[in-house]
């Protein structure tokens, strides 16, 4: 559904920091082959006054039953009427899971947990989430080694969840689910790093249609110019019979990672594409297109890395469609934006109320606690109208990294908070006091559960949570469904404890950064010839980037370079590696301790 959006920090690669300053502002252009004049907007301060708004103070802060250290509940969040999904990637082993809530008298209860039958550790089940009436579609991105999943549950009149369907992803590594959206009987699934005919991680998308109870593959959308590492299906969104599409990778004029939105509508003959959204002076590793939401005829896309108010600020466009037309309306930024915030990293439209996340804005004196913006429209003209933060705000926490909204209520996801448990933060036009969710044993349509082992995620400074311990949900099995297969995105995850570098990969004592970016060098060893991916966590002061990259192993100590955008100092990192030789389903995963060296 259009309301929901659902982002990760660190998409092995898919993002990060590193962008150039640039003290000129921007205009925009779209390109449908003639280029349009369009309005730069900032807009800092103010206040609306023509409808109810979402008050800042009137919290209900959400934690589920049985949350454990690592779960990163609330790494996605999807709104519909009075329901709530929340998921938790990194639940039981990285297997995931989705808790269900409902408001009724007033308070937001806690009534199912969902999980996909035959679902498995590393599935990270939950990692996107879409919402619509009494259909849910969710993402495994990790699934099947990487190909990813996607999955739809219904609820019926007795409001019990059950899977009508799994959709799963083809080649390894394609990640099917990266993103999902959902309206009515259509459903669109992002894989961004599928390699296609344009080259490796052109990405795509993937349209499918429910008719009945069976969802059938409808569409497979690709930008007309996309190439490879374009990353297209990081991000989408639904509204009626148009489809908006990010590919934040996308680059402009040779500059890496510009990024680009693409605006496809559905006609008599299928899927087409209508318009792309570009940068007019593009500018590298901007990613335009890492967040993207659709409301009606206007579109609003997220610039995280966008230095024309402060490097790595961010910015949000607003676009506008006049008949089959779109120009830009607005350019949006908070009035206190800083370096380093990565703001419209998530981000979300109602009608005419934009809400906008800084997961890595400072907030009560907390370096990446994350912030939460709305915006409202009136003329045509957008005014900021409130901020949100944690209350207290934790270091780290990375508030705003995943966002719902839906007419007077909005939904803030808080996945790194408490040891990276996580929570959910729920605002409404009340003026009734904040309150905290109950807990309560609430029935769930869910899968057999798995055996894996619990998992683990490095200790951090926040206390621990006081969410009582689980008393367990029962659970009922969906019937088996089959669809095409689909893959999904890359997570990262907290840092794990790892044995010390060694075996298949061992990772050198030195990491260089410059320019935004750290270099990080090693060596793979394979017992025969293949293919390899690789992917790299740089974790320093709490801070925690990564990267991926892909290359062939020709025998012993076979050298491998990753790339890791993001911003380290000079010092002390963690530095860990996962590597999967050829389409093996156990990859191996080290960590070192290295120095980072400036220059």
């Amino acid at each position: 559904m259009r309301r929901t959006a659902g982002w990760r920090r660190h998409p092995a690669g898919a993002d990060g920091a590193g962008a150039a300053p640039r003290d000129r502002a921007r205009s925009a252009l779209l390109r449908t082959g003639v280029p349009v004049a369009l309005v730069l907007a900032l807009v800092a301060g103010g206040t609306l006054t023509s409808r109810a708004a979402i008050d800042p103070n009137q919290v209900t802060r959400l934690t589920p039953q049985g949350l454990a250290r690592g779960d990163q509940f609330g790494f996605s969040v999807a709104l519909s009427g009075t329901t709530l999904a929340v998921g938790s990637p990194r639940d039981d082993d990285d297997a995931g899971r989705v808790t269900i809530f409902e408001r009724g008298s007033g308070a937001w209860v806690e009534v199912a947990t969902v999980l996909p039958q035959g679902g498995a550790p590393g599935s990270q089940f939950g990692y996107a989430v879409d919402l619509d009436g009494s259909t849910l579609a969710v993402g495994a991105a990790r699934a099947d080694g990487d190909r990813g999943a996607v999955y739809v549950f219904t609820r019926d009149s007795s409001g019990a969840w059950s899977q009508q369907a799994r959709l799963g992803g083809v080649n390894p590594g394609d990640e099917l689910g990266y993103a999902v959206a959902l309206e009515g009987d259509t459903l669109a699934a992002g894989a961004p790093f599928a390699a296609g005919a344009g080259g490796a991680e052109r990405g795509a998308l993937t349209v499918y249609e429910r008719s009945g109870g069976s969802w059938s593959e409808a569409a497979s959308v690709l930008g007309l110019d996309t190439g490879p590492g374009d990353r297209f299906g990081n991000a989408a969104s639904l509204s009626g019979s148009t489809l908006l599409v990010g590919a934040a990778h996308a680059r402009q004029d040779g500059n890496a990672s510009t990024g680009a939105a693409y605006v496809f509508v559905r006609g008599a003959g299928g899927w087409g594409q209508q318009a792309k959204l570009v940068d007019s002076q593009p500018a590298a590793f901007d990613k335009l297109g890492r967040a993207v939401a659709l409301d009606g005829d206007v579109a609003l896309v997220g610039v995280p890395h966008d230095d024309d108010v402060a490097t790595d600020g961010g910015a949000a466009l607003v676009f506008l469609r006049t008949g089959t037309s779109w120009a830009q309306q607005a350019k949006l930024a908070p009035g206190d934006l800083v370096s380093g915030a990565y703001f419209g990293r998530a981000l979300v439209l109602s009608g005419t109320t934009a809400l906008v996340g800084s997961p890595f804005a400072t907030s009560g004196g907390s370096a990446q606690a994350g912030a939460a913006y709305t915006f409202t429209s009136s003329g045509g003209q957008w005014t900021q109208q409130a901020r949100f933060a944690a209350a207290p705000p934790s270091a780290s926490a990375e508030y705003g990294r995943s966002l719902a909204l839906e007419g007077d209520t909005a939904v803030v996801g808080e996945p790194e908070v408490n040891g990276y448990r996580g929570a959910a933060h729920v605002y409404e036009a009340t003026t009734a006091p904040p309150t905290t969710s109950p807990s309560t044993t609430s029935p769930s349509t869910t899968a057999p559960p798995t055996t894996a082992p619990p998992t683990t995620a490095p200790p951090t400074t926040a206390p621990p949570t006081t969410a009582p311990p689980t008393t367990g949900h029962p659970t009922t099995t969906a019937p088996p469904t089959t669809a095409p297969p689909t893959t999904a995105p890359p997570t990262t995850a907290p840092p794990t404890t790892a044995p010390p570098a060694g075996g298949p990969v061992v990772i050198d004592p030195e990491v260089r950064y410059t320019g935004g970016s750290s270099t990080v060098t090693g060596s793979i060893d394979c017992p025969t010839p293949s293919d390899y991916t690789l992917r790299v966590t740089l974790t320093q002061n709490g801070y925690r980037l990564s990267g991926r990259a892909r290359g062939d192993c020709t025998g012993s100590a076979s050298s491998f370079t990753v790339v890791v955008d993001g911003t380290m100092v000079a010092g002390p990192a963690q530095a860990c590696a996962t590597a999967r030789l050829g389409q093996g389903p156990d990859p191996d995963r080290v960590c070192a301790t290295v120095t980072v060296v400036t220059g």
